[in-house]
C-alpha cells in the first residue's frame, strides 16, 4: 500500500510538472511575440503570433495574439489579412477585453479595404467611443455630410453622449469639416447648455480668417451672460488677426453686456496718453505657436533688426518665423510646459494641446535664432523718445504680402495701419 502510494504521488508530480512546462512554453511563445513588436520585426512578429495562435489555440491569450498578429500585419500594409485576424477574435472571443481595441483598428484600416458600409455601422452604433470617433473622422473624408449629420445628432437632446466624446467630435468638425462644419458650429457656439464646449466651437470659429465667423464671434461677445464664453470670443476674434477683427475690439469694450469681457478688450485697446500722442496698447504682438507673429495695430513703431530673409503677409501685419528657426522672448523659450503664464493662452482640446499663443508686453525683446543660438532676427518697440525722431522721414506703405531681403544685418522700422498695411521707414 505504501509503495502503490508513492507512485501515485510521484506520478501526480510528473502530470503537474508536465502542465507546467507546457504552460511555460505557451507563456514562453507569446512573450516572443511581443518582444518582437518592441523590436518592430513586423514580418518575425506576425509569424511567431501565428504560430503561437496555432499551437495553443485553447490558452488564455489567444484574444490578445490575434489583436497582435492584426497589427504586425497592418504595419506590413496586408490589410485584409489584418481584417480578418480582428474579424475572428471579434466573433469568437465577444467578451475579450479586446474586442474595443479590435473594433476600433478594423475601422482605422477600414478605408483602404473601401469598406464603407463597416464604417457606418460603426459610426452608428451605441458603446465603444473610440471606435465611434475613428468611424467619425473617416467618414469626413469618404462622406462628409453623413459625418456633419451624425456630428449634429450627437448634439442633439438626449443623445447620450459623453462631454469628452462631444469635445473630440467638436476638434473633428474644426480640423476637417470645412464650409459645411460652420452652420454647426455655430449652433453649439451659440446653444449648447455646456459653457465649456461652446468655447471650444468658439475657439475652433477663431481659427480661420471669416468676415462671417467674425460677426458671429463678435455678437456673442457683445451679447453674452457667460463671462467665459464672451472672454472666448474676444480671444477667438484675436485669433483672426485682420485689421477689422482688432477695430471689432473696440465696440466690445464699449458695450459688451459682461463687464468682463468689456474688461478683456480693454486690456487690449487700453491707450497710456504718457508714452505718445498716439494710443498705445498693453500688447504689440501676438505669437501664434511656434510660426506666426501677428502684428497688433498700436499706434508704435516696431524695430527689426537682422539678415536674410523674413516673410510678411496679410498686408504686411503677419510675419512667417523662417524654418530653421525658432523664438525667444527675452532670451527664453516662449511658453512654458506645465503652466501659463500673464499673457499667455493654451488651447486644450481633449488631451490635447491644439495652440499655444502668447502676447508680447511693451518691455520685451522677440528674437529668431538659429540652432546655435545665434540671432539672425530682432524685433522690439522703438522707445517713445526715439520714435518721434523717426516720425520724420521716408517713409512709404505696403499694403501687400513681400519679403525683407537683407544681405548684411540691417535696422528696418515698421508701422502697422489700423485699417490693414504697414508703413515701412
Amino acid at each position: 500500500m505504501r509503495i502503490q502510494r508513492k507512485l501515485f504521488v510521484l506520478a501526480v508530480a510528473v502530470l503537474l510538472l508536465l502542465a507546467s512546462t507546457g504552460a511555460g512554453q505557451e507563456r514562453k511563445a507569446f512573450r516572443e511575440g511581443r518582444e518582437l513588436l518592441r523590436d518592430e520585426n513586423w514580418p518575425r512578429a506576425a509569424e511567431r503570433f501565428n504560430d503561437y495562435i496555432a499551437d495553443y489555440p485553447k490558452d488564455a491569450n489567444v484574444d490578445a495574439a490575434l489583436y497582435w498578429l492584426a497589427f504586425a500585419l497592418k504595419k506590413q500594409d496586408k490589410f485584409r489579412e489584418a481584417d480578418r485576424a480582428l474579424h475572428r477574435l471579434i466573433t469568437e472571443f465577444p467578451s475579450s477585453p479586446w474586442v474595443d481595441d479590435a473594433k476600433a483598428l478594423r475601422i482605422e484600416i477600414a478605408p483602404r479595404l473601401g469598406n464603407t458600409e463597416l464604417i457606418d455601422k460603426e459610426a452608428n452604433a451605441p458603446g465603444n467611443d473610440e471606435a465611434k470617433l475613428l468611424a467619425l473622422r473617416n467618414l469626413f473624408s469618404s462622406n462628409p455630410e453623413q459625418a456633419i449629420a451624425l456630428s449634429t445628432n450627437v448634439f442633439a437632446a438626449g443623445s447620450g453622449a459623453t462631454r469628452s466624446f462631444k469635445e473630440s467630435t467638436i476638434t473633428m468638425l474644426g480640423r476637417y469639416g470645412g464650409k459645411r462644419a460652420w452652420t454647426l458650429l455655430v449652433d453649439i457656439a451659440r446653444r449648447e447648455p455646456d459653457y465649456r464646449l461652446r468655447r471650444f466651437a468658439i475657439y475652433w470659429l477663431g481659427k480661420e480668417e471669416d468676415p462671417r465667423s467674425l460677426e458671429v464671434l463678435k455678437d456673442l461677445a457683445l451679447t453674452a451672460t457667460e463671462p467665459n464664453v464672451g472672454v472666448a470670443a474676444v480671444q477667438a476674434i484675436l485669433l483672426q488677426g485682420s485689421p477689422q477683427a482688432l477695430e471689432s475690439l473696440a465696440d466690445i469694450a464699449r458695450a459688451a453686456i459682461s463687464p468682463d469681457v468689456r474688461k478683456r478688450a480693454e486690456s487690449l485697446l487700453r491707450p497710456d496718453a504718457s508714452v505718445t500722442s498716439k494710443p498705445t496698447y498693453d500688447a504689440w504682438l501676438l505669437l501664434r505657436g511656434d510660426k506666426q507673429l501677428l502684428v497688433i495695430s498700436t499706434g508704435r513703431i516696431i524695430k527689426l533688426s537682422g539678415s536674410g530673409v523674413i516673410k510678411f503677409k496679410r498686408d504686411g501685419q503677419l510675419i512667417e518665423v523662417p524654418n530653421g528657426l525658432s523664438v525667444t522672448i527675452n532670451g527664453e523659450a516662449p511658453f512654458s510646459e506645465g503652466e501659463v503664464r500673464r499673457g499667455e493662452t493654451a488651447n486644450v482640446l481633449g488631451a490635447e494641446i491644439v495652440s499655444r499663443e502668447r502676447l508680447i508686453q511693451p518691455n520685451e525683446t522677440v528674437r529668431l535664432v538659429g540652432e546655435d543660438r545665434k540671432v539672425i532676427w530682432e524685433l522690439s518697440l522703438v522707445p517713445a523718445e526715439e520714435a518721434k525722431v523717426l516720425e520724420s522721414g521716408s517713409w512709404f506703405t505696403i499694403n501687400g504680402d513681400f519679403n525683407i531681403v537683407a544681405e548684411q544685418s540691417k535696422n528696418h522700422f515698421i508701422y502697422a495701419k489700423p485699417g490693414g498695411g504697414v508703413k515701412m521707414h
